[in-house]
This record gives structure tokens, sequence and C-alpha cells, in this order.
């Protein structure tokens, strides 16, 4: 009697171990696919399917964020501001401001992150943000104060490093972006805006050797040589290539 027991509850056991096992969710594993391969078209077709069948804020944000970082800006403002959902989130304004810096809408883009700002201090994200756009609009000890704000409150080092880089670009001091740079691009923790503004910070602060010394593994010397030339003649007013990093996630990256 006593085994007749045991296997009884050995049975049920394993029934409600089969009953209770996970149910593998298609629609998130393929979301996370085209996350991770960064399969914009489709992602944007995955989420606006959706929105189709069911109206989510969440969702919405994500289709915006995913048109930012396809690279069109406009249809990212035109889905977030679409969000009929009161209260909006700090991500959905902090996408929209990101959608109106990329359109060229550097004014709205600095009201809305102030405007979101304000409930939301201490904030790293929107601090970055917010010298970003007073970075882009050369207000250096606005764009420099914010920046250390965000540096305070644990914001990305390498993004942060290259943000005030650009501030010493802007400033002229070719060799304070240089020694803020290179560390970040030496330690393989570079991406294409950190190699474009060491490069160009290396140019103009006219050290040729140096330049040669760290993209000699990566560039032939008339390649570097080529670069160096282009770059010296960039004025401070029109550098174009330099840029800040703002949004959190970035095809770029």
């Amino acid at each position: 009697m006593h085994t007749r027991n045991i296997l009884i509850l050995f049975l049920l056991l394993s029934l409600t171990g089969c009953a209770t096992k996970p149910t593998v969710d298609t629609k998130a594993v393929q979301e996370k696919i085209l996350v991770n391969t960064k399969n914009y078209p489709d992602l944007i077709a995955f989420y606006k399917e959706q929105l189709k069948n069911k109206p989510d804020p969440e969702v919405r944000e994500k289709l915006a964020q995913t048109y930012l970082n396809y690279g069109d800006p406009e249809s990212a403002l035109f889905i977030i501001q679409a969000n009929d959902e009161d209260p909006r989130t700090v991500q959905s304004y902090l996408i929209e401001a990101n959608a109106q810096l990329d359109y060229g809408q550097v004014a709205d883009a600095l009201e809305t992150a102030k405007k979101v700002y304000w409930f939301n201090k201490d904030n790293a994200e929107i601090e970055n943000l917010l010298g970003v756009i007073y970075g882009i609009k050369k207000d250096v000890i606005q764009a420099r104060y914010y920046f250390n704000l965000a540096r305070k409150h644990l914001y990305n080092d390498i993004k942060i490093k290259n943000n005030l880089a650009m501030l010493d670009i802007i400033e002229g001091k070719y060799d304070q972006a240089n020694n803020r740079l290179l560390h970040v691009y030496m330690s393989d923790q570079s991406n294409h805006r950190i190699e474009s503004n060491l490069m160009l910070a290396m140019a103009k602060s006219g050290d040729l050797s140096l330049m040669k010394e760290v993209l000699s593994p990566k560039y032939t010397e008339s390649e570097i040589k080529q670069r160096y030339n282009a770059l010296r003649g960039i004025s401070r007013q029109d550098d174009q290539g330099t840029q800040f990093e703002s949004k959190k996630n970035d095809k770029t990256k």
C-alpha cells in the first residue's frame, strides 16, 4: 500500500511538472532576433502589426525608436507625437527630443528635453541629451555643465568622453581631446564617432607622427597622410567629421 501511494505521488508530480512547463513566446523570440540583428525594416513591420491588433503605448515607443535607429526621424516624430497616452513616459519624450534633433529641429529638441528634465532631475540620459543640444548650439559652458552632470550620475563613460572631447575640439583644445579619446580607441571600445573625432583632433593638433603611430595598424601611410591633410583644412566652425553621442540605441555602435 505504501509503495502504491509513492507511485501515485510520483505520477502526480510528473504530471504537474508537465503542466507547468513554460511555453515559448514566439513573438518575444522573434522580436529579440530582429533587435539583435538590427533588422530595422522587419522590426518596423513587426511593431506595426502589433499596433494594428492592439494599441499599446510601449509598442508605439519601440516603433518610434526603431524608426530613429533606422535613420528616419520624421517617421519617429510622427509615431511618437501620435501617442495620446496621458501622462507620457520619460522615454517617450527622450525619443521625441532625439528625433527632433536628428530632423534638424534643434530649438524644439531643447524645449522637449528641458520639459521632461524639469520632472526628472538627475536623469543622466536627459542630461547627456541636453549637453548634446547645447554642444550643437556651440554653447560650450552649458554643454559641459550637463555632460559633467550626466557623468556624475553614471552615464556611459565612452559616450561622455567622446562628448567632452567634442567640446575640446570646438574650443580648439586638440591635445586635450586626444588625451580623452586615445585611451578609448586603444582599449578597443571605439566606434565610428570616436575614430572620426580622434582623427580630427590629431590632425588639427598637427601631430602627424602620433596619427601614424595610432592608425598604422589599420590604415596605410598614404591613407593616413590623405586623412591628415584633409582634416587639417577643416575649420572649427565647419567640423563635419565631429559627432556627439546621444541616443541610447545607436545604429553606429
